[in-house]
């Protein structure tokens, strides 16, 4: 569903944007030369729904609603101005579509740029962490943290831009809901960044974009903004998770070294047709630390350089020869030896993929489980992202008694019904994984689809059939 032609930009309106997967290349892809596959999770997707509604309060400008993490705050004009009076007042405000984003990091506009992120930081721990005496960013919770995101976008991308809801005295209310698990390496941080970057855009933009899964340039801009955002938290994000949550299909990743010194540059490749596949999801609940699992294979790699050097090529082999898998499956037709034969050399690249993950120390009992669980039902599985706990992707396919595509997509905590035929071998599979790793661990998810998008919210009535919102976006 997109925004019709010509709507005020004050008119209800939900930006949503996808997870992403990492299909293969986990690890490999820190040295140079190495690819890492991943591809949109376009069925798990955040979803946030902008709408201006009554201030009780006449001193109320804005209303942020976070309902995963239990985060509300209102802002009030004088907050909302004071924000806005810590940047730099350029006057070339161009028609509001934020493209000139990169100028916030330019040594000539770095001190507004700190000013703000630091007087952004000290109003929201001051709001939501009052009793924890550390005062770094690593204090803010959850929805601290989300709230800063959306405090730094939203000041940036409005700045020298009126804020037509003021004079109806209103107050505009960001909803913000995600089906996406966090903490598991599926993007939920990046998501909301471009979720959140592409409303505000909307919002604020006179150029209005009536198709934005079209529009380039404008996803290229959200893009940019979303970037800057994941780095406000993250300091040195590769840029994978908000460009695939962005653009949507698949993309390689790859680092590049530049000129003669130790300098390394990452090189997106995005790869717009990529065949809509099934995925069966399971979190772990394993806690793990993607810095340590990282530090530990560059330990190995330096001590034992001829035993691991080969298995990282090997998983780059892996990756490269997938990609060629992935393209024939977009024209082969369903239901036919090609496409088993394919899927089924899928499969082998899975296990042998997680065997070699194993094999350089990143795996974990818990993870051994699940595959070992899915390999009796005849699918094959494997880590995705860090490893040492995390989520584990199980291809349906063609594999075992299962279709591709007949099960409704789920969502965590929200177990498909069965249907008929192979579907309940599918059902049982879910059932024996959450037996292991608590209700609502497993859910299905397709891969390769649509990236960020607008939705007009009028053609959607909370708790109806039609609905493509979860209820909680959509209720008071």
């Amino acid at each position: 569903v997109n925004m019709e032609s010509g709507a005020s930009p004050l008119e209800a309106f939900v930006a949503s944007a996808p997870g992403k997967v990492i299909l293969f290349g986990e690890h490999a892809v820190v040295y140079a030369g190495h690819l890492a596959l991943a591809a949109s999770l376009s069925s798990l997707r955040t979803y946030a729904r902008f709408f201006v509604t009554p201030a009780a309060d006449p001193q109320t400008a804005l209303v942020l609603q976070l309902r995963d993490v239990d985060f509300e705050a209102s802002y009030t004009w004088d907050e909302l101005t004071a924000f806005r009076n810590t940047t730099h007042q350029s006057e070339s405000g161009g028609d509001g579509s934020g493209g000139d984003c990169e100028r916030e990091i330019q040594p000539e506009y770095r001190d507004y740029h700190d000013n703000l992120v630091d007087t952004l930081q000290r109003h929201v721990r001051a709001h939501s962490t009052a009793d924890v005496p550390d005062t770094t960013a690593t204090a803010l919770t959850p929805g601290a943290t989300a709230a800063l995101v959306f405090l730094y976008l939203f000041t940036l991308i409005s700045r020298n831009k009126p804020w037509a809801w003021r004079d109806k005295q209103e107050a505009l209310c960001v909803r913000v809901v995600s089906t996406i698990p966090t903490g598991a390496g599926l993007g939920s941080s990046a998501s909301y960044s471009v979720a959140c970057a592409a409303g505000l855009l909307h919002l604020f933009s006179s150029r209005k974009v009536t198709d934005l899964p079209k529009d380039e340039d404008r996803k290229a801009t959200i893009n940019a903004w979303a970037l800057l955002a994941e780095k406000l938290v993250h300091g040195t994000p590769s840029g994978i998770d908000n460009s695939i949550s962005t653009f949507g299909g698949a993309l390689t990743f790859k680092r590049e070294p530049v000129g003669e010194r130790n300098y390394y540059l990452g090189n997106i490749t995005h790869i717009p047709q990529f065949p809509r596949i099934r995925l069966l999801l399971t979190n772990s609940r394993q806690p793990r630390s993607t810095a340590a699992l990282v530090g530990g294979v560059r330990r190995f790699r330096e001590t034992h350089p001829t035993i691991v050097g080969p298995i990282l090529e090997a998983i780059h082999n892996i990756t490269t020869t997938s990609i060629g898998c992935f393209d024939a499956l977009l024209s082969s037709e369903p239901n036919t030896e090609a496409t088993t034969r394919l899927y089924d050399s899928l499969a082998t690249y899975i296990d042998t993929n997680q065997s070699l993950l194993n094999a350089i120390g990143v795996g974990h009992p818990k993870l051994d489980s699940i595959c070992a669980t899915t390999r009796r039902f005849g699918y094959s599985s494997k880590l995705t992202g860090a490893g040492g706990g995390g989520c584990v992707f199980t291809l349906l396919g063609n594999a075992g008694k299962a279709t591709t595509g007949c099960l409704p997509t789920a969502t965590p905590g929200n177990t498909p019904t069965t249907q008929e035929g192979s579907d309940t071998d599918v059902a049982a599979l879910i059932a024996a994984l959450e037996s292991e790793c608590g209700a609502g661990a497993s859910f299905l998810a397709e891969v390769g689809g649509l990236g960020v998008t607008l939705h007009s919210c009028h053609l959607a009535t909370a708790g109806s059939d039609q609905t493509p919102f979860p209820a909680a976006l959509m209720l008071a």
